[in-house]
């Protein structure tokens, strides 16, 4: 019965098929065990069909591994021990199958219970047999058994197995990948790169490591095809997990891979190529962690530039695929970032020579080139050459091949991201135009001209007017309306593009957003009607953001603020949830109509408190603590009903072991901007606060030598200084003020610390040491408090920066 279930589980037939399914659903959860210890029979059987039996493995995988995530099914381990020992009798007995298919899926479900078995030391044995099977003089049970090692060394975490378990099984795989039966060494091949990572040890042996890559050597230049491409994929894998092993081998790994490269079979070669792209992948993510590399891109870039160039020249149009030109580009893009200079004599004469001819590879190859070195820092004798490129991609651009209208737009948007402010005005003008009058060109193009567009705008908004703005913003307006814009992200190309203006136009522009300001909350509008899988709402709110930022103070009207409010928590109810723009938009939008957002807060404080409990979520608890010091700021003393809510999980925050110190950051300067909103309603929760505050003083006081983490500590010293400032103007005129006068000691003693050029303070800690002066002397007008600081407040009286000359002026008038 079991059998034929299984067959008519596989029909044409659907109705047949959804009463075989449903029968079998039935049967297993009825009773599991001996419904699973039937399949096993089924697979067992040699008299069963084929397909009965590949379904019977896959069954015993699924059940045994509980893929469904069925909430009632009967974990394995409960099942009575006789049953699991015939169910695991049946499937090893399978493996000696004559059929290929039936021994390969058999192999997975004997690797499913050795993952439930082994971790909990049970069924260890299995490695043992498989082990031994692996060199019987049956073929099929060879490759039945290092098909199985691979599968569970899938499966198994390294640490489930022993050093010596390990070894049994490295020299299992290694006795089979140098045999003449290509079938066995393809499968031993596969069985390696499955089970790399349980080799750690052997493979910083150097004798050990040096005998096995002799044998993956002499498969990666065998003349059977798939046992070149599987020994090449071996060696990538080895490249992702032990990059720190090779340097002893790399003339070696050098010669094979080079030889790869130039195969004339793309599997081969993407695959050479391959393992040098995850090798600069590597040495890339070190430089960018402040970790040194082992410098094998260095080493070889000269070399490799030399094999990766001429493949930019095999494009394959209209390919999904990952052929040698992709990987190519892609591998060239990591070498410019990783040592451009070493590789431009050989790049340049190359793009020159391909990039004005008559021949469509030969003009996308340059451009993949030029695309590739733009990757890396601006280089002398390729700015030689810029306007002449640039100009030349510009023609591409216009031209009717697609190919090369997708290939040049890409191409200037890496041109206008490395130049930056080096692309001079007449260049950045001719580019401008040229990326504009393609934004109405197929979604790839137009999606990378206004990428590209973004990056210009950054770096030349000088020279785009009020009216380049207005077209610029227009066009990109009207592309998000495009019915094809959510092909090749296009509409979030044209959303950066609205961003990035808005953010970078000058003061003299702004009414630009006003007369536009309709617009964007129509667009906030139509993405908070979308379904919810469109994202668009997360973009059409940054520019709400940005748009209420830089708007002149009380400017948006309690309309236009209204329908914001609307859409923005329609989205939040609508997705369950709430995202850092909305939240960031809001409290932009508090900070533009002040008090009057008072009559908001009962509708939008669950949201801005919601997002300080999202611990989980990183991005969106930043935006909370960020946007409710400017929600304080907006309401003033209308906030501090509000506080028994709001400062116990900002507590919670300082207080976290979990949290990074950014938030914990973000939080001391919140609290300054409450206490400087709120004042005396703030003296129940002080006590908690500057106990932690104390804490965070000593703690900043470090100097570690690590540019990330120094980074960190001088924004945590400005915050301690602004919360101080909060603290003084908050109290500021009231009788509590009395209660922070045994502090002030403490507190002119860090300042005069923080000041000290060891620490290297910015203009930033300047300006609010300077005002946090002032504010004592405000409160406190006794000069010989500060009179260690006289100095220090008078050097900077005639300071270059004015915000600093004035402030310190100012300290200095309040001193008798």
């Amino acid at each position: 019965m079991i059998s034929k279930l299984l067959l008519d589980a596989q029909s044409a037939n659907l109705n047949l098929r959804s009463q075989a399914l449903s029968k079998i659903e039935a049967c297993e959860a009825s009773d599991p065990q001996n419904f699973l210890l039937e399949v096993s029979n089924v697979l067992a059987g040699d008299q069963f069909p084929r397909e009965a039996r590949q379904l019977a493995a896959i069954l015993i995988k699924n059940t045994v591994l509980n893929i469904k995530m069925k909430e009632q099914a009967l974990p394995w381990h409960s099942f009575e021990e006789e049953i699991t020992r015939q169910i695991k009798e049946n499937c090893l007995a399978s493996l000696a199958s004559q059929d290929r298919d039936v021994r390969k899926a058999t192999s997975q479900a004997v690797s499913a219970i050795a993952k439930q078995d082994i971790p909990k030391g049970k069924w260890n044995e299995v490695i043992s047999i498989m082990v031994n099977n692996a060199s019987h003089t049956n073929s099929c049970y060879k490759q039945a058994a290092l098909d199985t090692l691979g599968y569970i060394c899938e499966e198994l975490d390294p640490s489930a197995v022993s050093v010596q378990q390990a070894d049994s099984i490295l020299t299992a795989i290694a006795a089979n990948l140098a045999g003449e039966e290509l079938s066995v060494r393809c499968v031993a091949l596969q069985a390696l790169t499955s089970s790399l990572t349980f080799y750690k040890s052997n493979i910083k042996n150097d004798h050990e490591r040096q005998i096995l890559l002799r044998l993956i050597f002499l498969n990666a230049t065998h003349t059977s095809e798939n046992v070149k491409i599987l020994a090449l994929r071996v060696l990538c894998e080895i490249a992702i997990n032990f990059y720190e092993c090779l340097e002893p081998n790399l003339m070696e790994l050098g010669t094979v891979t080079y030889q790869a490269i130039q195969s004339e079979i793309p599997n081969i070669s993407i695959l050479g190529i391959e393992f040098w792209n995850l090798i600069a992948d590597c040495e890339k993510e070190k430089l960018e962690n402040d970790e040194n590399p082992l410098g094998f891109i260095t080493t070889a870039a000269q070399s490799l530039a030399n094999l990766l160039i001429p493949k930019l020249l095999e494009i394959e149009e209209d390919s999904d695929e990952w052929y040698p030109a992709k990987g190519a580009y892609n591998t060239l893009c990591v070498i410019s970032q990783i040592c451009g200079d070493l590789i431009i004599d050989q790049m340049v004469p190359f793009i020159r020579k391909n990039i004005s001819t008559n021949n469509l590879k030969q003009i996308v190859g340059a451009l993949l080139g030029l695309s590739a070195i733009c990757e890396g820092e601006p280089n002398g004798k390729l700015l030689y050459e810029i306007k002449d490129f640039t100009e030349q991609t510009i023609l591409c651009l216009k031209s009717r091949e697609k190919i090369l209208r997708e290939n040049s737009a890409w191409c200037l948007g890496r041109i206008c991201k490395m130049l930056k402010e080096k692309m001079t005005r007449s260049l950045a003008e001719k580019t401008i135009s040229a990326l504009m009058e393609k934004f109405n060109d197929i979604p790839k193009v137009a999606s990378c001209c206004a990428a590209a567009l973004a990056n210009i705008i950054e770096s030349h908004i000088d020279i785009i007017d009020y009216n380049m703005s207005q077209n610029i913003l227009s066009t990109a307006i009207k592309t998000l309306y495009r019915e094809d814009s959510y092909q090749e992200n296009l509409n979030i190309s044209a959303f950066s593009v609205i961003d990035t203006l808005l953010e970078n136009i000058p003061d003299s522009q702004i009414a630009l957003l006003d007369k536009n300001f309709s617009i964007f909350i129509d667009i906030l509008r139509d993405s908070a009607r979308k379904p919810l899988s469109d994202n668009s709402y997360i973009f059409a709110s940054s520019i709400i953001h940005v748009t209420c930022g830089r708007m002149a103070q009380d400017k948006i009207p309690d309309r236009d603020a209204l329908t914001i409010i609307e859409y923005i928590t329609s989205i939040f109810n609508a997705r369950s949830t709430i995202y850092e723009e909305g939240i960031e938009a809001l409290g932009s939008l508090a900070m533009n109509i002040g008090s009057r957002f008072l009559k908001y807060f009962q509708e939008t404080g669950p949201f801005f408190l919601y997002a300080l409990k999202m611990t989980d979520s990183i991005a969106v608890l930043k935006s909370g603590v960020l946007t409710i010091g400017d929600i304080a700021t907006a309401l003033g003393t209308s906030m501090s009903p509000y506080l028994n809510e709001i400062f116990p999980l900002l507590i919670i925050i300082l207080e976290s072991p979990k949290l990074t110190l950014d938030i914990k950051i973000l939080c001391i300067s919140s609290i300054g901007d409450i206490l400087r909103a709120v004042g005396v309603d703030i003296i129940p929760y002080l006590p908690q606060v500057l106990t932690y505050l104390d804490s965070a003083a000593g703690a900043s006081l470090q100097i570690t030598g690590n540019e990330d983490v120094d980074y960190y500590l001088d924004q945590l010293r400005e915050s301690i200084l602004q919360f101080y400032i909060g603290l003084f103007q908050g109290l500021y005129k009231t009788p509590y003020i009395s209660s922070i006068e045994d502090r002030l000691r403490k507190i002119i003693s860090y300042v005069s610390i923080i000041i000290d050029p060891q620490f290297s303070p910015n203009n930033s800690i300047h300006a609010a040491a300077l005002g946090l002066i002032g504010d004592i002397l405000l409160s406190f007008p006794d000069p010989s408090l500060i009179s260690s600081l006289q100095n220090y407040i008078e050097s900077f009286s005639t300071h270059e920066e004015k915000s600093l000359s004035g402030t310190s002026r100012w300290v200095l008038s309040l001193i008798p």
